[in-house]
């Protein structure tokens, strides 16, 4: 179902006229009592690359970041302690295949928060992959992406992948090549019709709801939060063409 939000298109007309977005600072996760007895999140990288993985030992005290070797396990309960791991980045221009207490799924570039006391295996890195990825929910602290669909080519309607994804996303990365200068335009209407968002390579919006139709003055959705709205996309080379 289509929501937008007027008092938002209202405040954000003026850096919409020049075609620029902004973001929100994500809200602070809280950290949870670990320890023995308690499942305690734990992250193990199964890449083949050095990634971070990260967690607080109280609700106000800093990020304290570890280094995860390939191969590597952090977090959950031994001899020496308990570990509770919030949250794993992702390499930019990566998307990363994660098994999240069994299930599969899709985390993007950035920091990614998992539910308390889950097991994840990064499993696979996807790193310019030529393909535009794309969530039903937003990326925060408090909310964790759910189901996703991407896209290699040009799709004239978000419809017909992953059951119908159309009017859907909420947050977006473009996986495409920053040397061809891959950039997507996320259109309002079907067949690439309509306002139109871009999106640079290697780029992603998590919080598509501060994101908006900035491009295509005068077509239906100009300034129009983008969030649950786009129904279409399309591979160009630069931002502002059509």
């Amino acid at each position: 179902m289509r929501v937008r939000s007027r008092l938002l298109t209202y405040l954000s007309a003026a850096l919409m006229l020049t075609g620029l977005t902004f973001a929100v600072t994500p809200t602070v996760a809280q950290a949870d009592a670990c320890r023995l007895g308690v499942i305690c999140g734990e992250v193990k990288n199964e890449t083949g690359r050095v990634l971070y993985a990260r967690y607080k030992d109280s609700d106000t005290g800093p990020w304290q970041v570890r280094q995860l070797n390939p191969g590597q396990k952090l977090g959950g309960c031994s001899l020496s302690g308990c570990l509770d791991i919030d949250q794993v980045e992702i390499p930019a221009g990566c998307v990363a295949r994660v098994s999240v207490g069994g299930n599969e799924r899709y985390f993007p570039m950035g920091w990614d928060r998992f539910s308390s006391g889950a097991y994840v295996r990064v499993l696979e890195l996807k790193c310019r992959d030529g393909r535009v990825y794309a969530w039903e929910n937003i990326w925060n602290d408090e909310n964790t992406g759910g189901l996703s669909c991407s896209w290699p080519e040009d799709d004239y309607n978000w419809g017909d992948n992953c059951g119908n994804f159309r009017n859907r996303a909420s947050a977006v990365q473009n996986n495409g090549s920053v040397t061809y200068n891959n950039s997507v335009n996320l259109y309002y209407h079907t067949d690439h019709t309509g306002a139109w968002a871009c999106l640079g390579p290697a780029s992603v919006w998590r919080d598509m709801r501060w994101n908006y139709f900035s491009w295509g003055a005068g077509r239906d959705g100009y300034t129009y939060s983008i969030n649950d709205e786009v129904a279409s996309s399309k591979w160009v080379r630069s931002c502002g063409t059509p």
